[in-house]
């Protein structure tokens, strides 16, 4: 905690601010707390990354099966097999929340890997 700082508003009430040099410390790469751009990007881009292999095995991939003669049954086999992961999302939680990396914020870092991990899948 040795960032903070005490400081006091125009009203007089003190709060707590970060230095400067606590973003400063990677330089390699941008902050996004720093760049509005950015993060706009970065939303943009997540979004997108979410919602195209979402799509294709929702929607996509039960019409192909749906026109290449599959039963019913198929069909809601395959849907059931690809929500199961859905289903686990309770468990990974507590999981969240333990095991953090501060300079990105909470679940920030959790979000860029299960992205990379959406997108690894949808390649192969």
């Amino acid at each position: 905690m040795d960032n903070l700082k005490p400081t006091t508003k125009e009203a007089g009430t003190p709060f707590l601010t970060m230095k400067p040099s606590y973003f400063q410390k990677n330089t390699r790469f941008p902050a996004l707390a720093e760049h509005t751009n950015l993060r706009y990007f970065s939303f943009i881009a997540l979004y997108f990354s979410q919602g195209i292999p979402e799509g294709i095995t929702l929607f996509g991939i039960p019409a192909w099966m749906a026109m290449n003669g599959k039963s019913a049954s198929e069909i809601a086999t395959y849907g059931a097999i690809v929500m199961i992961p859905f289903s686990f999302k309770i468990f990974l939680a507590p999981i969240m929340e333990r095991f953090t990396f501060l300079p990105m914020g909470r679940r920030r870092p959790w979000l860029l890997f299960g992205q990379f991990g959406i997108f690894a899948v949808l390649l192969a």
